[in-house]
């Protein structure tokens, strides 16, 4: 019960009013409300959290427990105290501190971060929460601090570390991509931008696929792997072609493992650019190559030997002793004769001392027993596992027969000096026989007119003068070796003298022969020796005819005029070179064996024969009268397949006076008409060309190159009545012009144009016929000349 006394007045006396109250529910609410308050400080002081209470205007009127806990700062220290009265570390907090303290009575919450000092001087740092609330029924401030210094210094620590991984990352030599399990790109360092010249952001998102190089790389085999270091972890390298920025291709070589990025488990892939490497490996792998080719291709033998065994051999090496298998593993001493084992056994010996290098000839033993001689060098190589010794065996034979030709070819040598001095004496001793057979055969006639026919002597006399004259004869072959023939000079003509000893050829030779005579209608005369001219026909016939045999074969006889330079006229077998103009060609093509070069050099000689029987002189006279009548030979010949002697001959003074310089030729002023095209890379040759035909009557159409001459012929080929060709040409050449041309018309006249000579143009161009050849350098009169000849030349007369 609850009584309040209260004085009042009754009756005019004083009195007590006493009210008497049940509180009984009353002290129970109270007894609630105490427990709750009591409950809530509870609460308010043990929360974890700093609880700062503050009115409006900033005063501190309560904090919590934790306040103290934490910071060491107690009740009394903040109770009284305004928010401007704080001492954050930063004196500009307290100005973000009020603008955020306004922020929340306009109903606001807030939050931000507070850096203060602890009791003992320490810093700390809180994370603080505002809000507008009513404490005992008036506005409050409530802050709840949480106390983050552990935990920023943590994330401090952490973005240090991210910091110093991050600058691992972005600063390691190494390309580093980390990828997720689709291999899509979720980061890479600078390593990578250098390499392919990419920014960071145009990886993000992509796959390495995205910049490989097409069509070099196993994509398959890469996936493979990938998906293997993903799913188990385990680590794998290969290598890759990609691309850069620029287009360049490069090789990289690529490590993959399997980690962890921020919890996420991805592929961490380390890469190498290895274009110098490739290249260092490409030129060791060529350098290898070059050594290995080198050794395997040397022409001398090569042989390791260590402790007596053969470790390595070339097949030089092999070749020379008559093995094909490996010899590694065999002693080198069963390579050599019995008697040479001493010598092979002092070279390791002699190296070990001083000698860097020893040299010696050997005798080898062949596989199949006979006896080789080789030189052989040798010398000290290190090895890892010792001195080893580097044979270099040189096969000999060759060498020893040459030594063995150099001594009878010095025999010979002195044998051809005397042959020499008997061509030069030669024609002085015939010279001087003559004028002595002159003498003996004159007397010798004026004695037979003398005495009587009837008596002995008469007949003895006769006898005489037939031996002078065959002693006459042999020096007149003696002349002609020397050249200084007494020749009988008239006109005649090589195609009659042909025609006239025909029966005498038919008759000397072999019916298992065939003779085809291809001679030159008109052919010009010459001022020539009939019977010397006659001999050489023979010689030539007869030396054709013994170089076919007794098997069948063919002998072509063929006679042609042109006009010829002096590179034309070139042969080796005569002092000097003709002079250039007119010259009638005669011609003996067979089908024999052929001769080498070597015999080639030789048929001219005095008494050299490679028959069974004669003199040796036939030949060498040939070569005479040649000489004699200022024309020249040259031979064509291969070993199987055939001879070709040609004999060049100056045309008559009389033939000359009527057709003989360019100044007299007969199609000096002949006309033509018709269209040519003339094909050559110099253009003052071309211009040259076009104006002489031009002259001479024809339309002219000029190409620089064989490939515009063809194009110009195949627009229009029968406008065309002859077309000049160079053979060295830029683009296409003549001779391939030539084929293209031929397959468009094969009929068009087509006349060659080079600097090869005659000789070498008919072999190159044998089986296509060309309708002539202009030597270069040539002149107009030879250009006119081969364009008469051209227009005048009928079918070859086959007698």
């Amino acid at each position: 019960m609850e009584i309040l006394p209260a004085p009042v007045s009754f009756n005019n006396k004083p009195a007590v009013q006493v009210v008497l109250s049940d509180i009984t529910e009353q002290n129970r609410l109270l007894s609630k409300l105490r427990d709750a308050a009591f409950s809530y400080r509870g609460l308010f002081d043990n929360a974890p959290d700093a609880i700062y209470i503050l009115n409006t205007k900033g005063d501190f009127i309560e904090i919590n427990k934790s306040v103290e806990t934490l910071y060491g700062l107690s009740r009394a220290y903040y109770l009284g105290k305004n928010i401007k009265d704080l001492t954050p570390v930063k004196k500009e907090t307290i100005k973000t501190i009020r603008n955020t303290f306004n922020k929340v009575l306009k109903g606001t919450p807030q939050k931000f971060e507070y850096q203060g000092k602890r009791r003992d001087g320490s810093v700390y740092t809180e994370r603080l929460s505002l809000y507008l609330s009513l404490y005992f029924g008036q506005d409050v401030i409530i802050a709840y601090g949480q106390d983050i210094t552990e935990y920023k210094k943590s994330l401090e620590e952490l973005h240090l570390s991210e910091e110093s991984f991050r600058g691992l990352f972005d600063n390691a030599s190494d390309a580093i991509y980390i990828q997720d399990e689709k291999g899509r790109i979720l980061d890479v360092n600078k390593s990578v931008e250098k390499m392919y010249g990419f920014p960071r952001d145009y990886f993000i998102g992509k796959t390495p696929l995205d910049v490989a190089a097409p069509n070099l790389n196993n994509l398959e085999q890469v996936a493979a792997l990938f998906n293997e270091t993903f799913s188990t972890g385990k680590s794998n390298h290969f290598e890759f072609w990609a691309v850069r920025k620029n287009g360049e291709v490069f090789p990289k070589e690529v490590r993959i493992s399997r980690s962890l990025y921020f919890g996420q488990i991805v592929v961490l892939a380390f890469a190498q650019d290895i274009t110098h490497r490739k290249a260092q490996e490409k030129a060791l792998l060529a350098s290898e190559n070059r050594f290995r080719q080198l050794i395997e291709s040397a022409p001398v033998g090569i042989g390791m030997v260590y402790k007596n065994k053969l470790t390595f051999t070339n097949p030089t090496f092999n070749s020379i002793f008559g093995y094909k298998d490996n010899l590694a593993g065999h002693s080198i001493e069963e390579f050599f004769t019995e008697d040479e084992h001493k010598k092979l056994q002092t070279i390791s010996s002699a190296l070990k001392k001083s000698a860097k290098h020893i040299q010696m000839e050997l005798k080898g033993t062949h596989q199949d027993g006979s006896t080789i001689p080789v030189q052989l060098n040798a010398a000290v190589i290190e090895q890892e596992e010792g001195a080893a010794i580097l044979f270099f065996i040189t096969d000999i034979s060759s060498l020893k027969r040459e030594q063995e030709k150099r001594l009878e070819l010095e025999k010979q040598v002195l044998q051809t000096q005397k042959l020499e001095s008997l061509g030069v004496l030669a024609g002085g001793i015939a010279h001087d026989f003559n004028n002595l057979l002159t003498g003996i055969m004159g007397n010798t006639g004026l004695a037979m007119m003398e005495i009587p026919e009837n008596t002995p002597a008469q007949n003895n006399l006769m006898k005489i003068e037939q031996i002078a004259g065959r002693a006459a004869d042999l020096c007149n072959q003696m002349l002609a070796y020397s050249g200084r023939g007494n020749f009988v000079i008239k006109t005649v003509n090589m195609n009659t003298m042909i025609q006239d000893i025909i029966e005498l050829i038919n008759v000397s030779l072999s019916k298992k022969i065939q003779i085809i005579y291809d001679l030159e209608k008109d052919l010009p005369n010459n001022d020539a020796d009939a019977q010397q001219m006659s001999q050489v026909i023979l010689n030539l016939i007869t030396n054709a005819a013994d170089a076919i045999g007794s098997n069948p074969g063919i002998i072509t006889v063929k006679t042609y005029s042109d006009f010829f330079d002096s590179a034309e006229l070139h042969s080796s077998y005569m002092e000097s070179v003709p002079a250039e103009g007119r010259y009638t060609v005669f011609e003996v093509r067979d089908t024999g064996k052929g001769m080498d070069q070597d015999t080639i050099s030789k048929i001219f000689e005095p008494f050299f024969t490679t028959k069974f029987t004669g003199r040796g002189l036939g030949l060498s006279a040939v070569l005479g009268i040649i000489r004699g009548h200022k024309g020249c030979i040259q031979i064509e010949s291969t070993p199987g397949k055939g001879s070709v002697f040609r004999v060049f001959l100056p045309v008559s003074e009389k033939e000359k006076t009527e057709a003989g310089r360019p100044a007299q030729l007969p199609g000096q002023d002949w006309k033509a008409e018709g269209r040519v095209l003339v094909a050559d890379d110099e253009t003052h040759i071309l211009e040259m060309a076009e104006a002489v035909l031009q002259k001479i009557g024809y339309t002219v159409v000029t190409a620089p190159n064989g490939l515009e001459a063809v194009e110009l012929f195949r627009q229009a080929p029968d406008s065309f009545d002859l077309i000049i060709l160079d053979l060295t040409m830029p683009v296409l050449s003549g001779e391939e012009a030539y084929d293209h041309i031929r397959e468009i018309a094969p009929d068009i006249p087509v006349i060659l144009s080079s600097g090869f000579t005659d000789t070498e143009a008919r072999i190159r161009f044998k089986d296509k016929a060309p309708a002539g050849f202009l030597q270069k350098p040539y002149t107009i009169e030879k250009l006119r000349h081969t364009l008469y000849k051209l227009s005048k030349k009928k079918a070859p007369d086959n007698t």
